[in-house]
């Protein structure tokens, strides 16, 4: 059976907050809300692709060859 790594869960002040400890079954929603997963899972996978990609960019100015190139003028 298969399952989204995350739970929306609301509070009694309306605010919905993302619960990655917790899954959610494909079982137990309806299409509508079926829908809403895919598109909170997808935003999700979007953020960790950047961060990702952010992280590699910074290690990148990080690296000496990268430094020396912009002291001299390449980049």
């Amino acid at each position: 059976m298969k399952a989204f790594s995350f739970r929306i869960v609301t509070n009694a002040d309306g605010v919905e907050i993302i619960d990655p400890r917790q899954s959610t079954e494909f079982d137990s929603l309806n299409l509508r809300e079926l829908r809403r997963y895919l598109d909170v899972e997808e935003q999700l996978y979007y953020m960790e692709r950047r961060k990702r990609q952010q992280a590699r960019e910074e290690e990148h100015r990080r690296k000496l060859l990268y430094k020396l190139a912009v002291l001299l003028g390449v980049i």
